[in-house]
């Protein structure tokens, strides 16, 4: 392995060469070189690049290479400083780095929101890394922190590898909880063939794309133990997010229609009274139960129209048709969507793959709000019986884990219960409608805890109005749709008032405003979409990064 790592730049086109520091740097950044336009008119982000890197050609694109903006690396490869890289004697732009290192560093640099780097698990490889990111102005970017190292025991023998190694990917499958800061605490035990594992890794690593659907099983005879491997790493799948928001984390306030908005209407570009979305961020897709509409419509990130995939057959009881779906999840280890058939009375699944007809796993219930657990476990919120039950795959009562002592606003009643959210501990939250406040179900509790509203229905900071959607942050926030007040507050752990998030500008359909928000959902940045009910539009924000 090469011991000296470094960048061989020749910025004058002279037979001597130098070392990038960050003096070299800022020059770079101030100095007025004469443009070669040509060059300039052809750079593009999705150029590919073809670098020699000590020896080794490597592939990239020039977006990867500037991912970190102002770095050396990014300074590089953007406007005329590329045509003075010295070139090898075939044209590639020669690098003098380790290739194993480089490749590692590129691993990383091709997800779309890298901010800092992992270095090599093999110690001897560190040092050699982080003087690498240094040439290349990215070593403050470095994480060295152990808990970003996950320990594998698969049938008996511990696998150690990078966090960053198991969850790179843009539609990842394996995903694992890094809440704990003790490495110990992260060991994942899976009862299966060692060298599946392996096979798992080294895939993950040379992955088109980073894109799981290349995922090559080794033989027919273990494509079920590899597919329990997938299925066992992503246990956490649902608790896993790179949500990095507290309480001082803001919204930009303006939001941007990412679906309907263009009035009430059945069209493929249209909503009619959307009363929830879900994220799937695996999918770059979100899923909005259009109720009105009585489908289930899914949209693509960026897609100027959706496509239906349950029900858009009318208004009916047929295994075709819906009838007002008001909640919608996806569950992944069956490939399919879940859907609360309202007026229906059931709760009904669609698989993905084949979406013509659904079928019925809950019966006579009148349900209202969807979650699930790790387990697949559904969570249901019952309006008339002013309950939640969890249901098991099979089950034909369900359990109770809360409400169920009638129609009230004692702590052990529920008051027309509707959106429901589930933490990672199994702790339900729940938006008690007509009692105006949001309550907390701790497992196993008999009882609620109110942590949102609670006061009387009104449009002070204490007060809440038919709130709707609820989401929880990492640290016990609280944000639900205010629906009557045409606002999304947030309350923090054991706080006696909220504090407003987006809208509270009054009824309206410009980007500041709601007509009625109904659903609430995060993605893996923490940006919000709320399902705006009489603007017929789902609005995203995006977090305020300044």
């Amino acid at each position: 392995m090469q011991s000296i790592l470094c960048i061989v730049t020749s910025v004058y086109l002279c037979s001597s060469s130098m070392i990038f520091d960050e003096s070299t740097k800022v020059s770079l950044l101030h100095k007025k070189a004469a443009p070669d336009v040509r060059l300039h008119q052809s750079l593009k982000s999705h150029d590919i690049i073809s670098l020699n890197i000590g020896g080794e050609l490597i592939l990239t694109t020039r977006r990867t290479l500037t991912r970190i903006p102002k770095s050396t690396l990014a300074i590089m490869f953007k406007d005329t400083w590329e045509s003075r890289l010295p070139k090898d004697r075939n044209g590639n732009i020669f690098l003098d780095c380790n290739p194993i290192l480089f490749r590692h560093l590129l691993d990383q640099l091709q997800l779309s929101d890298t901010k800092q780097f992992y270095p090599p698990l093999e110690p001897s490889q560190v040092e050699p890394f982080k003087r690498m990111l240094r040439k290349l102005g990215l070593l403050k970017l470095i994480v060295l922190l152990e808990k970003n190292i996950v320990r594998i025991n698969i049938g008996g023998q511990t696998f150690t590898h990078h966090r960053s190694t198991l969850t790179q990917m843009s539609n990842a499958t394996v995903h694992l909880n890094s809440s704990s800061s003790h490495p110990r605490d992260n060991d994942v035990f899976i009862d299966s063939d060692p060298k599946l594992l392996e096979h798992l890794v080294e895939q993950l690593r040379e992955l088109p794309m980073k894109n799981t659907s290349y995922l090559k099983t080794p033989s027919s005879k273990q494509a079920n133990s590899f597919k329990k491997i997938l299925n066992d790493l992503r246990v956490n799948q649902r608790t896993h997010s790179s949500l990095n928001i507290n309480y001082n984390t803001t919204w930009v306030q303006n939001g941007s229609t990412i679906a309907g908005g263009i009035g009430k209407g059945e069209g493929l570009s249209q909503l009619n009274w959307p009363e929830s979305v879900c994220v799937d961020d695996d999918q770059q897709t979100i899923y909005i139960s259009d109720s009105d509409n009585h489908r289930i419509i899914e949209w693509k990130f960026d897609a100027y129209r959706g496509r239906i995939v349950a029900g858009g057959n009318g208004q009916g009881n047929r295994v075709d048709q819906l009838d007002y779906p008001t909640d919608v999840t996806v569950s992944k280890q069956n490939d399919s969507l879940v859907i609360c058939d309202c007026r229906n009375r059931r709760v009904v699944q669609w698989h993905r793959q084949d979406n013509t007809n659904g079928h019925t796993i809950i019966f006579d219930i009148d349900c209202f709000g969807l979650a699930m657990d790790n387990n697949d476990d559904l969570y249901v919120s019952d309006l008339m019986k002013n309950e939640v039950r969890r249901w098991k795959i099979g089950d034909t009562k369900g359990v109770l884990v809360a409400g169920g002592n009638g129609e009230g606003n004692q702590l052990n009643q529920l008051y027309l219960p509707t959106a429901i959210f589930l933490d990672q501990n199994q702790s339900i939250y729940i938006s008690d409608e007509k009692n105006h406040r949001v309550v907390k179900w701790i497992k196993y509790a008999k009882e609620g805890i109110v942590v949102a509203g609670g006061n009387d229905q009104g449009e002070n900071s204490t007060q809440l109005s038919y709130p709707r959607g609820v989401i929880v942050d990492h640290f016990d926030n609280v944000y639900v749709a205010d629906s009557r007040n045409n606002r999304v507050m947030r309350w923090s752990k054991d706080a006696t008032e909220g504090s407003l998030v987006l809208g509270g500008n009054g009824q309206g359909k410009q980007s500041n405003q709601f007509h009625y928000p109904k659903g609430l959902a995060f993605d893996r940045q923490g940006n919000i979409y709320v399902a705006d009910w009489d603007n017929n539009r789902v609005q995203k924000f995006d977090v305020n990064i300044n």
